[in-house]
């Protein structure tokens, strides 16, 4: 006697299709999310030097004025960048190099598209403002951007991260500061 094959429910089937599509959505994703994260459109390459800047006695907030006051720091437009670099000299090469782009980008009236460093979550509510008139300096969540030449993120910035700091302060603010709604929309 012949069996017939075995009909598998809809119950059943539903994990076999859908695990192949997640993977294939989460691939396509990452790979979206790389080239969005070239430095310029023209793809010209540009490295922006924090630590010459900041060693020049350039404050954070002259580039990123949005931490005073914005939903996210910001970053500086070529306009911004040539109101100092049509009357500063280069003292090398590789300067005068990304300073020969900035200006093409700026004759060109071509907008520059910076990487992304630190970024969070749409989830995510935050403002530098209160950090910054709290006392926190831009080094206890960004590193010493003074000592890097290219903009790497220093810490780990996640919800643990941030909880580690907020537990921290006074115990008048502690429950504010780890009360969910106050990062989370």
């Amino acid at each position: 006697m012949t069996t017939a094959p075995r009909q598998l429910s809809g119950r059943a089937i539903w994990p076999i299709v859908m695990l192949p599509l997640v993977v294939i959505l989460t691939v396509l994703l990452f790979a979206v999310q790389g080239d969005a994260a070239s430095a310029i459109d023209t793809g010209e390459s540009f490295t922006f030097n924090h630590q010459k800047h900041l060693s020049a006695g350039i404050q954070c907030v002259f580039c990123h004025p949005g931490t005073l006051n914005g939903a996210v720091a910001g970053i500086p437009s070529v306009r911004k960048c040539i109101g100092c670099h049509k009357n500063i000299e280069v003292t090398s090469t590789a300067g005068q190099a990304n300073v020969d782009i900035l200006l093409q980008h700026w004759e060109e009236q071509i907008p520059l598209r910076w990487e992304k460093v630190n970024d969070q979550p749409d989830f995510v509510r935050f403002a530098h403002r209160p950090h910054i008139v709290a006392g926190v300096n831009c080094e206890s969540c960004h590193g010493n951007v003074r000592e890097m030449q290219v903009m790497r993120p220093a810490y780990r910035i996640n919800m643990g991260f941030c909880l580690n700091c907020h537990r921290k302060q006074a115990p008048e603010t502690q429950d504010l500061l780890v009360n969910c709604v106050t990062c989370h929309r």
